[in-house]
């Protein structure tokens, strides 16, 4: 009891730890498709890709203040470390999600090219929504299969009782009158 009571307890910061990991990053993936295209919007009104991150960073705070902490932090690493590459690999690591990553790569390889970045930021916003959207039909893929259970517990005796009681009903009165006949 003891011991077991030990290993538990052992393991709840883990768990606790996971969970709140799991939302952090639950509410950066929910907030990111919203980020980018603010930051579309920065960049096409002509502000840099600095200024802009901080101005998206600012505008998000309410809604995702998760993403707006590492969004300015990717700007402050921005300003100061010699190599950009750097800080936007540090922004891959602290936020582990296929979208960041992916945007990361991108602002990689539109530096590195010469892309502007405002066009890289729109074909990313584009396929970010492919993803978003094909990760709800996903969702709504699974809704028949978990919706089976309920079916079956909670919907189907109230059918068999309406379809089977009148008929259960009519063989008790009989049984109860004395026979068939």
């Amino acid at each position: 009891m003891i011991l077991g009571s030990a290993l538990a307890l052992s393991k709840l910061p883990d768990a606790l730890l996971k969970m709140r990991q799991r939302k952090r990053f639950a509410e950066a993936r929910r907030a990111f498709p919203d980020m980018l295209e603010l930051l579309v919007i920065a960049s096409e009104a002509g502000l840099g890709f600095g200024p802009a991150l901080g101005r998206v960073a600012r505008d998000i705070q309410p809604a995702a203040p998760v993403l707006a902490f590492e969004i300015r932090q990717l700007s402050v690493e921005l300003g100061v470390l010699p190599d950009r590459e750097t800080a936007r690999a540090e922004l891959s690591e602290r936020l582990p999600l296929s979208e960041v990553t992916i945007f990361a790569n991108a602002m990689m390889q539109a530096e590195r090219y010469g892309t502007p970045i405002a066009r890289a930021l729109r074909g990313l916003m584009r396929d970010q929504r492919a993803m978003w959207l094909l990760r709800i039909e996903e969702q709504a893929g699974r809704i028949p299969a978990l919706m089976t259970v309920p079916l079956i517990l909670f919907i189907m005796p109230a059918l068999f009782i309406v379809l089977i009681g009148p008929a259960v009903l009519n063989i008790l009165d009989n049984i109860m009158d004395g026979g068939f006949g």
